[in-house]
């Protein structure tokens, strides 16, 4: 997600997005509907059982989408490389807070 020439598709579709959001659609389609999709599947699983009192799948979605959304814009304005160098450190911290709030149903971590 933060490879230069993803970066730079992502900064071609959010500039044209109001000329064409045909095209917009298609790269939430491919981005965000797809990872929704794929880790929803996940959340609702067997093997994340510890999770069913969780909330709404959408919103859990969103809980672990966010942080990935954040650096993917931090990288549209930063050096890229820079970003990855946190996003990979602070990921394997994010990740396992996101699912212990949702095991407990505390947004709080």
């Amino acid at each position: 997600m933060l490879e230069p020439p993803y970066l730079a598709l992502v900064r071609v579709v959010v500039a044209e997005a109001g000329d064409f959001p045909g095209v917009a659609r298609q790269l939430r389609q491919a981005l965000i509907d797809r990872f929704t999709a794929e880790l929803g599947g996940l959340l609702a699983s067997e093997a994340v059982a510890p999770l069913a009192a969780a909330p709404p799948c959408s919103t859990a979605v969103r809980l672990f989408f966010s942080p990935l959304l954040s650096y993917l814009l931090e990288a549209l304005m930063l050096e890229p490389s820079e970003v990855r160098r946190r996003a990979e450190a602070e990921l394997p911290v994010l990740i396992p807070m996101a699912v212990r709030a949702l095991a407990r149903g505390d947004p709080s971590g």
